[in-house]
């Protein structure tokens, strides 16, 4: 059930019958999308002040605290989200509770621990760098997206790392993490009344209360290439991206269809024709990512540099062929079986539910509810993926990213 506390904030409890243990999911609507181009970075360094030491706790004392009981403490920072998580044994959810507590409303933001982390950090984007895959798709993202928020990179901007103060990550916190803006998820061996009680207990200690996150403006895209010359590589990774389907639109449910029988499996159009029958790469596969007012449908492969030009060529060759010929009904039903079937697996991992709920509280305003997300996919027709064909199913509507030992075009 999804409850709303005195002072703002939403909490879902969800009771699974069955279970030992207790996963907690702490999400905050902020991310690099919220930044502007002097705070870029401070979501993802804010996430990792958290961690590093309270009023009452030690940085070893967070993590010793839920690792010795043999849970799991950690969390991560997306392009709208920054959410922290927890997984316990049930006997623990107290421990949970005030844990995550303890990280949100006691970080010190120590000046001596911000400089570390700045090293820290650096270390990261450094990495990113040296990881040619994640290269590709911070720049497909960033072409597509042009000077539109969801362009910055989550890490950020080396500068503004640097220049970072404990009053500018205060500020910019103070900002974003308000009741309203946050949404926590329990899944598991807990009754909702457990639940509300812990939430109340440890989450009414906010202290700023300024307006919640505001929807996203819509980007466009400028369809255009751009290569990134890395001659160090034995492999020419390449991305392309178009825009379109965001949370609130319908079209965001054939887009999923689309994206899955595209690249979404080993039965998918893409990896067929490109790995199976031409054996031309390893890795092809597509995503759909979808945000407020915006959505990106991206497809990726990495290749040898002498089967880029065929490798490419045969993305577009699919891609002509079902803006000619369509899907057949068969593939129609293959990819809407798929799809309920992930999602009835994903329903066994009840960490990864307690955040897609919190997520989706903050994306839509109610919670997960599967029963809802299988009548969704139900309701998708034939006629509905077909639809989308004549747009999506064209390389000319794709921005292109080729990261490797490629030829200038």
């Amino acid at each position: 059930m999804l409850y709303t506390l005195k002072n703002g904030l939403r909490v879902v409890v969800k009771q699974i019958i069955g279970v030992k243990s207790l996963s907690v999911a702490v999400s905050v609507k902020v991310g690099s999308a919220q930044e502007s181009s002097r705070t870029n970075g401070y979501s993802h360094f804010i996430e990792h002040m958290h961690f590093k030491g309270t009023e009452r706790l030690s940085t070893y004392e967070l993590s010793r605290r839920i690792e010795g009981v043999g849970g799991v403490l950690n969390a991560f920072t997306s392009k709208d989200i920054t959410c922290y998580y927890t997984k316990t044994a049930s006997a623990y959810k107290e421990l949970a509770l005030d844990t995550l507590s303890e990280m949100l409303f006691g970080t010190l933001f120590d000046k001596n621990e911000i400089e570390k982390e700045k090293l820290v950090i650096l270390e990261e984007i450094k990495m990113d760098a040296d990881t040619p895959d994640e290269v590709c798709h911070d720049e497909v993202m960033k072409l597509a997206f042009g000077k539109h928020p969801l362009s910055y990179s989550v890490l950020g901007k080396v500068n503004n790392i640097k220049k970072a103060t404990d009053e500018s990550l205060r500020a910019f916190k103070c900002k974003y993490y308000v009741p309203k803006n946050i949404c926590i998820a329990l899944y598991g061996d807990i009754t909702d009344s457990e639940g509300l009680e812990l939430a109340e207990k440890y989450f009414d200690r906010f202290t700023c209360f300024s307006s919640p996150t505001k929807p996203l403006v819509r980007a466009e895209l400028h369809p255009q290439k751009t290569v990134i010359a890395r001659n160090e590589l034995e492999q020419c990774h390449v991305a392309f991206a178009t825009l379109g389907g965001s949370v609130d639109e319908e079209i965001r449910k054939s887009l999923n269809v689309y994206c899955n029988l595209l690249g979404g499996g080993v039965c998918s159009r893409l990896f067929q024709s490109i790995r199976e029958d031409k054996g031309l790469v390893y890795v092809v596969y597509s995503t759909y990512a979808i945000f407020s007012n915006n959505g990106m449908l991206e497809i990726y492969l990495a290749c040898n540099p002498s089967n880029l030009t065929a490798a490419i060529a045969e993305v577009d060759k699919q891609l002509k062929i079902l803006k000619a010929d369509g899907i057949t009904h068969e593939e129609f039903t293959h990819n809407i079986e798929q799809l309920k079937g992930t999602l009835s697996l994903s329903l066994e991992n009840t960490l990864g539910s307690a955040i897609a709920d919190a997520n989706c509280v903050l994306a839509r305003g109610y919670e997960y509810s599967f029963d809802r997300a299988i009548n969704e996919i139900n309701a998708i027709t034939y006629d509905d993926i077909m639809s989308v064909l004549p747009y999506y199913a064209d390389l000319d509507n794709y921005v292109r990213v080729i990261v490797g030992k490629a030829p200038q075009e």
